[in-house]
């Protein structure tokens, strides 16, 4: 099985949700789905975990090679349960088409996005909050 993204397809040996946790993460303002039921298009909510920008360089993107991910990639928050939130500090803010963060999410399977997630996953407040770009 694969699932279409935005960009690019998803193998199932990287990620394969359930139902359940598609209609999860549809609920919660984390997925819209695109497309004909039989070969959806899947565009995934950033959460702001960094994972995006550590794994791949924009195209304006610099990797810093202390910490292996792009220099402009910046720690935004830390949240109760010491996930962190990140933000792009790259010249030109958000309105920077090469920008990646806040514009959806190319790694849903990553295990920063996923700690994130759960850590409010069971809490009444809305992610909503979680994943607003400042």
């Amino acid at each position: 099985m694969s699932q279409s993204t935005e960009q690019g397809v998803i193998e199932a040996v990287d990620w394969d949700p359930s139902e359940a946790e598609l209609q999860w993460y549809a609920d919660n303002d984390l997925l819209t789905t695109t497309g004909p039921d039989e070969d959806p298009v899947f565009h995934f909510r950033c959460v702001r975990s960094g994972a995006c920008c550590r794994a791949t360089l924009c195209s304006r993107g610099v990797r810093d090679e202390a910490t292996g991910h792009c220099r402009y990639l910046s720690e935004a928050a830390t949240l109760p349960g010491g996930e962190l939130l990140y933000n792009c500090t790259l010249p030109g803010g958000t309105d920077d088409p090469a920008r990646q963060i806040g514009k959806g999410c190319c790694f849903p399977w990553s295990p920063e996005r996923r700690a994130l997630i759960e850590a409010y996953r069971e809490r009444t407040e809305t992610l909503i909050h979680t994943v607003t770009i400042d």
